[in-house]
């Protein structure tokens, strides 16, 4: 999938009735989208829509606290890709603070893998942010801005 654009969790139906209404008309997105590889991202980003609004509906109409709506995404997660057993979700922003930076069980080519986004968020970082933080965290991002890749 090249979909250049995430997809927001904007959509928030109050009731059953707005969510109907909602998946009609993501579905005539996809009907015109047609076949082929434009029809094959449509289908996939409709299903991320309705998934999401029906989430969020959810969420909102049980109003869920942050642990709960944590908890019941990672659910979803997990039946929806047949994981069995434990698993984590790892978010690379999180290298941009220090007690984050190599947390243990942090798997070694996924933190390389993602060195080239940890330079450009630092870079970002430090020109944003760059007074408002401590100096270890200012320290840190100095030192992932710095990165240069080195060729296999």
């Amino acid at each position: 999938m090249d979909n250049k654009e995430p997809i927001e969790a904007t959509e928030c139906p109050t009731n059953v009735e707005e969510l109907v209404a909602y998946i009609e008309q993501q579905r005539l997105i996809v009907s015109e989208a047609g076949t082929g590889e434009k029809g094959y991202e449509a289908a996939a980003v409709f299903a991320a829509r309705v998934a999401i609004a029906a989430f969020n509906l959810a969420e909102c109409e049980q109003e869920l606290s942050g642990h709960q709506a944590s908890w019941a995404s990672l659910e979803f997660l997990r039946v929806v890709r047949d994981i069995k057993g434990p698993f984590a979700i790892l978010e690379a922003k999180r290298m941009m603070w220090p007690q984050y930076a190599s947390p243990v069980g942090y798997a070694r080519e996924m933190e390389t893998s993602w060195s080239r986004w940890a330079a450009e968020e630092a870079k970002r970082l430090l020109s944003e942010e760059g007074d408002a933080v401590g100096a270890s965290v200012r320290e840190h991002w100095r030192k992932l801005a710095d990165f240069e890749e080195v060729e296999p």
